[in-house]
């Protein structure tokens, strides 16, 4: 290889591994507990949940529940990521087929899953409690301005 082969070769490898290795500076981590965005996520789901119950519509009901999981979930894994991960290892090991009070893990993981399983709704309720209070506070603010302005 001639000198300006090698040069044209080893130039651009150096350039973009130079540039690779130049990271962008860290993202602010979010605070924690819920980002504004995910209570105005849960306050529609409950909206929509609420209307689904009352017109019968378990597909959209299904559609409420899942995001009602979805934003606690989010919510531990920023908080949390090791026992969110170990929940989701526990998912792995749970028995299918079989329902009941009692989780149902494979015999080497039951003591251990129920234990993360329990924290974990532990924290979902917790979460979930402080999104409804945020939600009612602000709904209560909405009515406070509401009644409070002249007519």
């Amino acid at each position: 290889m001639n000198k300006l082969a090698a040069f044209v070769t080893v130039v651009p490898l150096a350039v973009i591994a130079a540039a690779c290795s130049q990271s962008e500076p860290p993202a602010a981590p979010l605070p924690p507990g819920p980002t504004a965005e995910e209570v105005t996520y849960y306050a529609a789901a409950q909206v929509e949940y609420r209307s689904a119950e009352a017109s019968g519509n378990d597909d959209d009901a299904k559609d409420a529940l899942y995001t009602f999981t979805q934003i606690p979930a989010a919510i531990i894994l920023r908080q949390d990521p090791t026992l969110f991960a170990a929940q989701a290892a526990c998912q792995r090991h749970r028995v299918p087929g079989q329902s009941g009070a009692e989780p149902a893990f494979e015999p080497q993981f039951r003591a251990a899953c129920a234990d993360v399983e329990w924290r974990y709704n532990e924290e979902a309720i917790a979460i979930r409690r402080g999104l409804e209070a945020r939600t009612a506070a602000a709904d209560r603010a909405v009515i406070d301005q509401a009644i409070s302005e002249p007519r």
